[in-house]
């Protein structure tokens, strides 16, 4: 990643500007140095943030509409630190060495520093394993082009064939707007593919209401008399 870098007296940090839209999610490894702190910002809108402290492996102060702040310990004192957030437009996407818990500012420590190794901007809600880069940009095959494979004769694997399907709600990944008396956990665990993005749901009323709703009025038009299969 190729950037813009500050280094005075008031904060630390690398810069680089992005064309943006929609949910997106930068990622770096990082160890601690002469600091344990790093902040990883989208300077858009609310500026969606995260603090990590490189010491323990925590995540502190998501907010600004941040979606998920996420560290995951890959051993040698290294952590993969990623912040998630709906941004779009030109937006500058910063890597901060912080001071202590929510303090990027400094006063004079010149020799200030963490290790910092493979960054990642992509779209979608949670980092991917890792695309090595060198002068350009690298997108791996979308998923959904991949034929399907039974493996139910584990010898003699053969084509999945299905009836066809067609999805009818655009958005259908990520946190839903609607809700009603449930709690939210924000990558809980691993979902199918692979990811730590899946999305816990725990009923917190006693109504029959307590819900939340993948498909609305204002993503989805349902017609009478037409199934629909989710």
């Amino acid at each position: 990643i190729s950037t813009d870098s500050q280094d005075g007296n008031a904060s630390h940090y690398l810069r680089k500007t992005y064309t943006l839209s929609g949910v997106t999610t930068i990622s770096f490894y990082l160890k601690a140095g002469t600091k344990n702190w790093s902040r990883l910002l989208f300077l858009s809108g609310s500026n969606p943030r995260a603090d990590f402290d490189l010491s323990n492996g925590t995540v502190h102060n998501v907010v600004g509409g941040a979606i998920s702040g996420n560290i995951t310990d890959e051993g040698n004192g290294w952590y993969r630190c990623s912040l998630t957030a709906n941004v779009s437009g030109s937006v500058n996407v910063y890597l901060y060495i912080a001071n202590e818990n929510n303090n990027t500012n400094f006063t004079g420590d010149e020799t200030a520093g963490i290790y910092i190794q493979d960054a990642q901007l992509e779209s979608g809600y949670f980092a991917t394993p890792y695309i090595e880069t060198t002068t350009s940009t690298v997108t791996v095959p979308n998923r959904g082009d991949t034929p399907r494979i039974d493996y139910t004769d584990p010898n003699n694997p053969s084509l999945l064939l299905e009836p066809q399907r067609t999805n009818i709600v655009p958005v259908s990944e990520g946190v839903p707007e609607a809700t009603g008396a449930v709690t939210k956990t924000i990558n809980n665990g691993t979902s199918p593919e692979g990811g730590i993005n899946s999305l816990k749901v725990q009923k917190s009323g006693i109504s029959s209401n307590d819900r939340i709703l993948p498909i609305d009025s204002y993503n989805a038009t349902l017609i009478s008399g037409n199934d629909s299969f989710w």
